[in-house]
């Protein structure tokens, strides 16, 4: 009897897992060992895993970067809108990079998305015409590492306002 418990509870295990669809959010840290470059990473793949939205600060760099799948751009700017929650969406025009997603490298625009994100469950990001990347799900743990990632990214120069 109890093997045809663990059948069940392995089906029902798996049926929850199929309809898992959340926003996965990962912070990355590195610092190299030679250099002492430190590079901080908070990505966000949305809900169908089929689109990725980031931002990147290292001492060379701050930027924030958006790559839905599939995409092949040939302007050199897009509109991208947002959503989160249930609030209404606005728009910015963000830079194409290798005709595959969009950035933005102005500081005050990345804080107030992480601003948004961390007052959110679930936000929405657009790129022109292409498929609408639902990030829903987001908990208090993801929110914890978007505050790690202010907090690491404040002490940078090059990502400090």
């Amino acid at each position: 009897m109890s093997n045809f418990y663990q059948v069940i509870f392995v089906v029902i295990l798996l049926s929850f897992s199929s309809f898992n669809y959340a926003a996965l959010v990962s912070l990355e840290e590195d610092v190299d060992d030679f250099t002492d470059e430190v590079s901080y990473t908070l990505s966000f793949v949305d809900d169908s895993e089929n689109g990725i939205f980031g931002i990147q600060c290292s001492n060379s760099q701050h930027i924030l970067i958006i790559m839905p799948k599939g995409m092949w751009e040939t302007d050199n700017t897009k509109n991208v809108q947002f959503r989160f929650d249930k609030n209404e969406p606005f728009t910015e025009r963000l830079s194409v990079t290798q005709y595959k997603g969009v950035f933005s490298r102005n500081k005050s625009f990345m804080n107030k998305i992480l601003r948004n994100i961390k007052q959110s469950e679930d936000f929405l990001i657009k790129v022109g015409t292409e498929d609408i990347q639902r990030h829903t799900g987001i908990t208090s743990m993801d929110k914890k590492k978007i505050d790690r990632f202010i907090e690491l990214s404040s002490v940078v120069a090059t990502c400090s306002e």
